[in-house]
């Protein structure tokens, strides 16, 4: 009898602690869910957690998430690769795109799953100190496979060629270029509940590598604000394109086998220059780049019109910027049109002067759209002024805003090229006075702010630029506060009507804005050096 009540209380101690533990173990499960460690691009977490991962389906770990491969790709090409080159100018820009595929190899599902696109400069040091540029939050279901994409990201070689930066919103990255080539490596951070582990950093698939080879031309006149325009011709179609994209002689045959890069041809501005309006063209129904100037501060209405009347298959853009009328040292530029074999429509071409022009009528059966030149064009490269060298005396730049009637001075030569390019409205209009660009004795601070008249407002005094204006004023350049040997008065002017500022170069300049243009003075701003 004693010995069958230790069997039976045996059995029921077994049965309770099987029971507790059973307990124990669903709490444990209800509690804590499904566990990700973090992963790179090709690196497996969980059960499967070598780096790189296995693809075996019959894992069944609670935390068995793999990310099966990253890769990348310019922007605008087809495969999404592990290692992309390319080939870059200097102040080029271009877009990047990553691509992974994450599964989730487990029997649970995977809940807000974060994962974040980082970049580095090395292949063997990523972690989660890296800079992010995207992120995503998403589930992914037991057994199901997902892919991702970073989206546009910009690469910028900067102008001197020595830096490349990698962008995505307020996210960047630099990295240095040694011996005409950068590289870095684009990789994926995934994370769930806050584990922010960091797998194997020696997996070729953790990572898309993308080098990029820094091309400087040997033209001298690269950093012109002007440039030869390439011609390419396309042999299916019979069309011309012309361009001023010196990375298009290497890219666009690339990109479209079809066109095939001719020659140089006539002189063209990269962004606006005083006395030059942009000169449009879109790719019609009928298969040929068209071409329109459009002159005028509501040339940007008369787009619709243009793109109608060419019957464009998609928005006319900007290919540079012409001078409507004849200047000093420049040729006429004539748009002529030849009659395809195959059907009713046009090749349109731009002359390369007259002699060229008619050359094209008597040779290749091309007329004149209209008798007179579309626009006129540069005669060289040496009649255009280069970009200002940043020294320490410089002589600003002048832009001009046709919406607001507003001047900008700038002694920055990189706002040049990026002003117009980020604010179309904002026209390079030539160099003014002189100025310093870092302080040096004798020199005060010229502070400046966008005022609500819709100008640009300078002054020597922080409390009085701050006057009507919609920003905290900051310091645009420095110069002397009162006159002295080598100096000249910079004074400010107001235009009632306009209810616009602007800023002499010196005496003879501040009174012919008073008698040609209805300026009123008030008083000398600074002295700057001649």
């Amino acid at each position: 009898m004693k010995k069958e009540n230790v069997v039976i209380k045996g059995i029921v101690f077994l049965v309770l602690f099987i029971s507790v533990g059973l307990i124990y173990s669903s709490v444990s499960f209800a509690d804590y869910g499904t566990v990700i460690q973090g992963s790179l691009c090709g690196s497996s977490s969980g059960g499967n957690s070598g780096g790189g991962g296995s693809d075996d389906d019959s894992s069944s770990s609670e935390d068995d998430i793999s990310i099966i491969s990253c890769k990348a790709k310019i922007y605008g090409e087809t495969d999404y690769q592990s290692s992309v080159i390319k080939t870059a100018t200097i102040d080029e820009y271009f877009k990047i795109d990553a691509e992974a595929i994450v599964k989730n190899k487990s029997n649970y599902d995977s809940y807000d799953t974060d994962i974040d696109y980082r970049v580095d400069h090395h292949n063997n040091k990523f972690d989660s100190n890296d800079t992010k540029l995207a992120e995503d939050t998403v589930d992914i279901p037991a057994g199901s496979t997902i892919t991702k994409h970073m989206g546009r990201t910009t690469v910028h070689v900067s102008h001197d060629g020595k830096t490349i930066t990698v962008s995505k919103g307020s996210h960047h990255e630099t990295f240095d270029v040694i011996n005409g080539k950068a590289t870095f490596y684009i990789f994926l951070d995934v994370e769930n509940r806050g584990d922010k582990d960091i797998s194997s950093e020696t997996n070729n698939r953790e990572h898309a590598k993308v080098t990029v080879l820094v091309h400087k031309p040997r033209d001298p006149q690269y950093n012109s604000i002007a440039s030869e325009t390439l011609r390419f011709y396309n042999n299916v179609y019979g069309s011309h394109f012309f361009t001023v994209n010196i990375n298009d002689r290497w890219n666009l045959p690339k990109k479209y086998p079809n066109w095939i890069y001719h020659d140089p041809s006539f002189i063209a501005f990269k962004m606006h220059y005083y006395g030059t309006v942009p000169l449009y063209t879109c790719w019609t129904k009928n298969e040929t780049h068209d071409y329109a100037m459009l002159a005028g501060p509501n040339a940007w209405q008369h787009l619709s019109d243009f793109a109608a009347a060419a019957e464009c298959t998609e928005t006319p853009w900007v290919v540079f910027y012409v001078y409507p009328t004849q200047k000093p040292n420049t040729k006429p530029v004539h748009l002529m049109k030849k009659q395809k074999n195959y059907s009713s429509s046009y090749n349109y071409i731009l002359s390369n002067g007259q002699q060229d022009a008619n050359h094209l009528r008597d040779t290749f059966d091309f007329t004149f759209v209209n008798q007179h030149p579309l626009f006129w064009a540069p005669t060289s490269l040496s009649v255009i002024p280069a970009l200002p060298q940043i020294g320490k005396i410089v002589s600003t730049m002048r832009f001009y805003n046709w919406r607001h009637h507003s001047h900008l001075y700038s002694v920055n030569a990189d706002d040049i090229v990026n002003l117009p390019r980020k604010w179309p409205d904002w026209q390079y209009h030539g160099t003014s006075f002189k100025a310093f660009t870092k302080q040096r004795p004798g020199t005060v601070p010229i502070y400046a702010c966008w005022s609500k008249y819709g100008t640009h407002k300078y002054s020597r005094s922080w409390s009085y630029a701050k006057q009507d204006c919609t920003e905290n004023p900051w310091i645009a350049f420095y110069e002397y506060p009162g006159p002295g040997p080598g100096r000249k008065p910079v004074r400010q002017l107001w235009q009632p009507q306009l209810q616009v500022y602007i800023y002499s170069n010196g005496e003879a300049d501040a009174n012919s804005l008073v008698r040609r243009h209805g300026f009123q003075k008030h008083g000398i701003a600074w002295y700057a050096p001649q």
